[in-house]
């Protein structure tokens, strides 16, 4: 996304936070973002696109706040699934989010509706692997019910905390609420396995966020030009033979291994390539994936 979007997107973040989704227009975006309607319309085609797109955005730095939490840490560790879970619920108040699902909802453009379907199904999917992570692949059937469960507490503790009266605070405590549904779901899943109690098929879902090689290639390709200035040319070497073991097919995963290894090392302690830290826990991703297969 090129800068000038950007600055589009993050002004009409401020402005729904402080007038509200309902009560901004798309005049007041341009107005606020200093650009012509012409220009606005040059970028985004339709009020409907633009929501896709400011939409997108926030998936893509959702993606890369979760991804953060993990960068040197235990996938199994529980504390770090809670905070990844409260990055969405921060994310929704931060983007003023929850107007605009219902707005895309009760929508009748399909275009946009298919996007926040796809969106929680996704959502669905990245919570269904997490869980994996965490109970091991004997949980693995049992995941679906287990994400649908969380996002149904999660919607309705905070739903219930709004509708009553005597709530002395407009928030509900978030980090609160999620410590307590990884609790709920320590006992949950437990009882799944041993019932072998399952409601849903996983495979009415598609897996929509798995990893795949040519969004890595073109990752890969894309950082080595916006990030050329910053690499040294170790790192370039790096980011090369990663890119021709994807390309031509893994020889010796475990060299791989090491490369990547090699690389996020070399990169811990520099802020301004934290979107090479990201694209190395999507290539191990895709890489354990296919020492599954």
């Amino acid at each position: 996304m090129n800068e000038r979007k950007r600055h589009v997107i993050l002004t009409a973040k401020e402005i729904f936070l402080e007038k509200g989704f309902t009560s901004s227009s798309i005049q007041n975006i341009i107005d606020e973002g200093g650009i012509s309607k012409g220009t606005f319309y040059n970028y985004f085609s339709s009020k409907n696109e633009f929501l896709i797109e400011y939409m997108t955005f926030i998936a893509q730095d959702e993606q890369l706040r979760r991804n953060k939490l993990l960068i040197g840490e235990d996938i199994t560790d529980k504390s770090i699934f809670a905070k990844q879970i409260l990055i969405r619920i921060d994310m929704y108040r931060e983007y003023t989010l929850l107007p605009i699902f219902e707005f895309a909802v009760h929508s009748e453009d399909p275009i946009l509706k298919k996007f926040i379907q796809k969106r929680y199904i996704k959502e669905l999917n990245w919570l269904r692997e997490r869980l994996v992570d965490l109970y091991g692949e004997e949980a693995r059937a049992f995941t679906l019910d287990c994400a649908v469960i969380i996002v149904g507490i999660i919607q309705h503790m905070i739903y219930t905390w709004k509708a009553s009266p005597n709530t002395t605070t407009e928030q509900i405590e978030a980090f609160k609420l999620v410590q307590y549904v990884v609790r709920r779901i320590d006992v949950i899943i437990e009882d799944l396995i041993s019932s072998k109690d399952i409601l849903l098929d996983s495979h009415i879902l598609h897996k929509e966020n798995a990893v795949k090689k040519v969004d890595l290639l073109q990752d890969i390709k894309q950082i080595q030009d916006k990030l050329s200035s910053c690499l040294s040319d170790q790192q370039k070497e790096y980011l090369t033979f990663i890119y021709r073991e994807l390309q031509d097919g893994i020889g010796k995963p475990f060299i791989l291994h090491s490369v990547i290894d090699s690389l996020q090392k070399s990169i811990n302690k520099k802020p301004q390539l934290f979107d090479v830290q990201t694209l190395t826990i999507d290539i191990n991703s895709y890489l354990n994936k296919q020492d599954e297969q």
